[in-house]
């Protein structure tokens, strides 16, 4: 299958809730904040076997959230419609330039969100994020929406404190069994093509930050990128997950 990359302008299942530890009002690091019922810590998602999902992830910390075969954006309508865990990115409601000041966007019920720029203020259900912008630098904050059930549970996130034209959000409506995980393989195309098509410019990012947060049970890992030799390399900075 072929995956769709992102090139931005002026850049820069089926899952059982778990049950929270000593939930708190939000964690903050140098440049990054999540205010909401955030835990001290959280049991990440599981395989039925009971092991963490290592064997097809490899980004520190992050491995209750990214997985193969996992959710991605198909560049081609043919290849999404043969992967129920992909939407295609032509499709109108899939990805939406943010161009106002302000914007109001679905985060899918069983699906996710994807939000790239310099720096942004959204807020989806209980849970507010603060990524702020630095020089050549570029954000990555990847959302789980709420599991299923009864009524209308998907989450209506509000914009703000943005650079308009230079946020890039992609909606990720899929079914509950085809849900479980967001695709590693894809998201590390995407961040580092962030690298390599002049985001931040002529000459391009130095750097990228991303986040990660399950708005379910306030999970959340928040990484570093950097392009070394073309090779990706990532380093955890921060996650409120556990292991057994």
């Amino acid at each position: 299958m072929k995956r769709i990359l992102f090139t931005l302008v002026m850049l820069v299942v089926l899952v059982v809730p778990m049950t929270p530890v000593m939930a708190q009002d939000g964690s903050s690091g140098e440049d990054w904040s999540i205010t909401g019922p955030v835990p001290d810590e959280v049991i990440p998602l599981k395989f039925e076997n009971g092991e963490a999902n290592e064997d097809s992830c490899n980004i520190p910390g992050a491995c209750w959230f990214f997985a193969e075969a996992g959710v991605l954006s198909a560049a081609r309508w043919e290849d999404a419609q043969a992967n129920e865990s992909a939407v295609w990115s032509g499709a109108g409601d899939v990805q939406e330039l943010l161009e106002n000041e302000t914007a109001d966007l679905i985060l899918p019920e069983t699906g996710y969100m994807q939000i790239v720029g310099a720096g942004f203020d959204v807020t989806c259900g209980d849970y507010s994020y603060s990524l702020e912008p630095s020089e050549d630098h570029v954000w990555f904050l990847n959302l789980r929406g709420l599991h299923d059930g009864p009524g209308d549970r998907n989450t209506v996130c509000h914009f703000s404190n943005y650079t308009p034209g230079a946020v890039l959000v992609t909606m990720y409506a899929i079914p509950v069994h085809a849900s479980a995980f967001f695709s590693q393989g894809y998201f590390r195309d995407n961040v580092e093509n962030a690298f390599i098509q002049k985001n931040c410019g002529a000459t391009g990012c130095s750097t990228a930050s991303m986040l990660q947060s399950d708005i379910n049970d306030g999970a959340y890992a928040v990484e570093t990128a950097e392009l070394a030799n073309d090779v990706l390399e990532i380093s955890l900075v921060e996650t409120n997950t556990v292991t057994n």
